[in-house]
């Protein structure tokens, strides 16, 4: 499917400690599974990242969602303070309070501090109350552990919903499965709305699609310099071999 010297688009999904696991530790931002998202944790108990130092999360999809009360922010920001302080319990405690005021960002932190313990099915309630107010990434989140379930239809109906808010991720991962069945339109497609949306690794998939599919070194050269660009090792790889 491509040339080894430009890059593969996709790993092998890793061994799965528990039915859901979707990350592993020290799993890098942009790593690509066979089939389904991979959302690397935000929030993890050996060091806490915000979602702009790791750069994967994606808000974008979360413009939609159910607005929640100024206290409830006030109590997320707090949460967010104690967890960079990695005081993770005072932060579960503040973000459960936002939770109750209806705040859908801290009911998906919270799921990933569920996930984290292994509270599996704790963490899958979260991600459902979020993602039932329009959180985009814990459709995400839930795509993942349904594919972790052997559940393919309902991961990609999670990542459907998300890609329809506009979750470039979501749309970056409907494009890998659309590859992986063959479908070429619909992952260029796909690929060609979260790059228009600013995507990075979109850009490296529609420049492997025009090199490996349609034999366009200059439109391949074009969508990798765009994705080096925005700093995707994938894509600054690819661009270096392809002279």
């Amino acid at each position: 499917m491509t040339d080894d010297r430009l890059g593969r688009p996709f790993r092998r999904r890793p061994t799965k400690r528990h039915p859901g696991a979707h990350t592993q530790k020290g799993a890098a931002p942009g790593e690509y599974r066979e089939r389904g998202p991979l959302v690397p944790f935000i929030y993890i108990r050996d060091g806490y990242k915000t979602q702009q130092q790791t750069g994967t999360s994606d808000t974008r999809g979360n413009a939609i969602m159910t607005e929640t009360t100024d206290s409830g922010i006030m109590f997320r920001n707090r949460g967010l303070a104690s967890a960079r302080s990695k005081d993770f319990a005072t932060a579960t405690e503040w973000f459960r309070h936002a939770a109750d005021q209806g705040d859908a960002v801290s009911m998906e932190h919270l799921g990933t501090f569920a996930q984290a313990d292994g509270d599996w099915e704790g963490a899958r309630v979260w991600y459902q109350r979020a993602a039932d107010l329009g959180n985009a990434d814990a459709m995400c989140f839930l795509a993942t552990m349904c594919l972790g379930d052997g559940d393919e239809g309902a991961a990609a109906a999670w990542s459907r919903r998300a890609a329809d808010q506009g979750h470039t991720t979501a749309m970056f991962t409907l494009a890998a499965d659309a590859q992986l069945d063959g479908d070429w339109e619909a992952a260029r497609d796909w690929h060609q709305r979260a790059a228009d949306l600013g995507h990075p690794g979109a850009m490296w998939g529609l420049g492997l699609i025009a090199l490996n599919r349609d034999g366009d070194r200059e439109a391949a050269r074009a969508w990798f310099q765009r994705g080096a660009d925005l700093g995707h090792a994938g894509a600054t790889v690819a661009l270096r071999n392809l002279g």
